[in-house]
């Protein structure tokens, strides 16, 4: 309804905004650009920044220009800017944005958006990795949600009950997982005491913190209270959510994943092993960046499930699955799947580097084209950082695939990462001492 009346309200206050009703053009751009119901899916990011940005020029300009003090309307178009700038992961953008929204000259001390500013510092500081700060920043938050007087549902942005996710959500990035599942559940005491219409606002929150409560129980190995939460969780996860709030749907993946493992460890096999398919389904429907790790979670899960099983023919399928998933990661430049990398393969193949023969599986030559640059990758790594022994070991992988396959790629992946090596004289020692040969010499393929 308000959407509707924008271009009549941008007529009123003129082209450049400078005419008597700016003021209510730009709580109606706060209003459209602030989040909805939520049964409502709300506009695209991009289109509420442009909507907010608009609100944000034309009330700098109002504030000390019209007849009544419009500061108040600066501070709340600023750090609605600044929660946006969150969703769209740009942080530094959103921390300085939360700040300036705390500095609006003239302001009143009841009008500064103390709560919600701290609240996106906290996330914003957690996301860049400065985790103290974002604990610092949740206190306040968490203190200002408490202390705030009260208003009407969905008036203030943000609420006590995401001030204290976000708490346990950064005490979880800390490594202190006690102390993040007791934050956890003061969220979810916090939810419940909510009255019904703020929690129909706080639906997608409270499901989001029962399934990172979950993740954190299961970490403690308290299995049985992992299961229930979960279970609770994906109760609120339902059809429609996710329609409404599509980026639910990698929390239900997670949730599934971590559900799985929890249930393989209370003795429910059957649950579990349909919960771990359910769980690879709920992950290859995923697109996000780093989905791809969960994926490989959900894959080697239900791999010992069908190993356990004697399904080997299907568990040998997922496994090839799991390992090109793993090259791809790491080729693209992800450092922290390299040792899951060598040991998929090694498990594959069946046998190490620094074993012989012709054991095992041997992968496809799709797997085959994308493990090469990711063995070469990791050659390459070790190399650089001076572990010598470690690249030897992967160059020994790399030719060993080499030698299971014709593709002109991989040969020509192999020989440059060889080239490469040969450069440190200590690789090449290393290398003859290890596998009793001379340094491989490479021709060329023709295609």
């Amino acid at each position: 309804m308000v959407r509707t009346l924008l271009p009549l309200l941008r007529a009123a206050a003129g082209r450049d905004g400078r005419r008597p009703g700016t003021a209510l053009l730009v709580a109606a751009l706060i209003r459209v650009s602030s989040p909805r119901w939520v049964l409502l899916r709300p506009r695209p990011l991009g289109e509420r920044l442009a909507l907010n940005a608009e609100a944000v020029r034309l009330s700098r300009w109002a504030v000390g220009r019209e007849r009544f003090n419009h500061a108040a309307l600066l501070a709340r178009s600023l750090v609605l800017r600044s929660g946006l700038l969150l969703d769209a992961e740009r942080y530094d953008e959103a921390l300085t944005t939360a700040d300036e929204s705390l500095a609006v000259p003239d302001l009143p001390t009841a009008a500064r958006p103390t709560a919600y500013a701290e609240l996106v510092r906290a996330l914003c500081l957690a996301s860049l990795g400065r985790l103290d700060e974002a604990l610092t920043a949740a206190d306040r938050a968490e203190a200002a949600y408490r202390t705030a007087p009260p208003r009407g549902t969905g008036r203030r942005p943000g609420s006590l009950v995401a001030a204290l996710r976000a708490r346990a959500w950064v005490l979880g990035r800390l490594g202190r997982t006690t102390d993040s599942v007791e934050a956890y559940r003061r969220c979810r005491a916090a939810f419940e005491e909510a009255r019904f219409l703020e929690q129909t606002r706080l639906h997608a929150l409270g499901a989001r913190a029962l399934g990172e409560l979950t993740g954190a129980l299961r970490a403690l190995d308290r299995f049985g209270e992992a299961v229930e939460t979960g279970g609770k969780a994906l109760e609120q996860l339902t059809p429609l959510m996710l329609r409404v709030a599509p980026e639910l749907a990698a929390l239900r993946a997670a949730l599934l994943v971590d559900l799985a493992r929890c249930l393989d460890a209370t003795g429910e096999p059957t649950r579990a092993r349909a919960t771990a398919e359910e769980a690879v389904t709920a992950c290859r429907t995923l697109t996000g960046p780093g989905d791809g790790a969960l994926l490989l979670l959900a894959l080697d899960g239900l791999a010992g499930h069908l190993e356990r099983a004697g399904e080997h023919t299907r568990e040998q399928v997922l496994r090839e699955e799991h390992l090109a998933l793993c090259a791809q990661l790491v080729a693209g430049g992800s450092v922290g799947h390299e040792p899951v990398l060598v040991e998929a393969l090694d498990s594959f193949t069946g046998h190490p580097a620094d074993e012989d023969g012709e054991t095992g599986a041997r992968p496809g030559a799709a797997t085959r084209s994308v493990l090469a640059p990711a063995l070469a990758r990791i050659a390459v790594r070790h190399l650089d950082a001076g572990r010598t022994d470690e690249t030897v070991a992967a160059l020994r992988r790399l030719w060993d695939l080499e030698g299971r396959t014709e593709r002109p790629d991989a040969h020509a992946v192999c020989a440059v990462a060889f080239a490469e090596a040969r450069r440190n004289e200590a690789v090449v020692r290393a290398w003859q001492r290890a596998t009793d040969r001379p340094w491989p010499v490479f021709v060329y393929r023709k295609r």
